[in-house]
């Protein structure tokens, strides 16, 4: 019998470890910050209508080993045996590594677990603050110069690519670009981005 990989995607932003993230979660939680105030923040409430969902395991910051640690166990009893992150680069610097780096490689069992990196090269915008998600604005962009892809490049391999724990298919890591016209478009067409 064929054996498969189940993998799942980890959006990062469930910690406040990130400085960058306060502009759009100021509460200091990430992303846990919409989850918890939507009640309060939508425009139309039917009659009746309770938003009573919380987290199972509460608010809990992802960038740390021993959260991630329980999410791995999870995972793996439930078939799933990799984790897809959603990595960024916005303004010449990482944004939302902590998760990733502080969170699942520090974790105790991540030897149960494989992860590889989903580049999420997209416009950051206004969307992910629910405060100001009417007036979709561009805070940094996600496409990239080669240089900048050069200097990704090279900490995907230095950080990530020779761990044991990262993905690979025979022999190679694998690595997802979310948005493929916007890397054509930053190195400045098809050519270059095949080169």
């Amino acid at each position: 019998m064929k054996k498969y990989d189940v993998a799942a995607y980890i959006w990062p932003a469930y910690t406040g470890d990130e400085p960058r993230t306060r502009m759009f979660w100021p509460e200091g939680i990430g992303e846990w910050q919409s989850v918890k105030n939507v009640a309060d923040t939508m425009p139309f409430k039917p009659a009746g209508y309770n938003w009573d969902r919380k987290p199972l395991w509460g608010y809990v910051n992802e960038a740390d080993p021993y959260v991630m640690e329980m999410q791995i166990e999870a995972a793996v009893d439930h078939g799933v045996n990799v984790f897809i992150y959603d990595w960024y680069w916005y303004d010449n610097r990482p944004f939302l590594e902590n998760c990733l780096d502080d969170g699942f490689l520090k974790a105790k069992n991540r030897d149960k677990m494989k992860f590889f990196i989903m580049w999420a090269n997209h416009d950051a915008n206004t969307l992910w603050d629910r405060r100001t998600s009417q007036q979709e604005t561009t805070i940094w962009e996600g496409k990239v110069t080669l240089e900048q892809f050069y200097t990704i490049g090279k900490r995907w391999i230095e950080q990530y690519f020779a761990l044991d724990c990262y993905y690979k298919i025979d022999g190679k890591p694998v690595v997802s670009i979310y948005d493929v016209a916007n890397f054509i478009n930053g190195l400045g067409g098809v050519e270059q981005a095949k080169d």
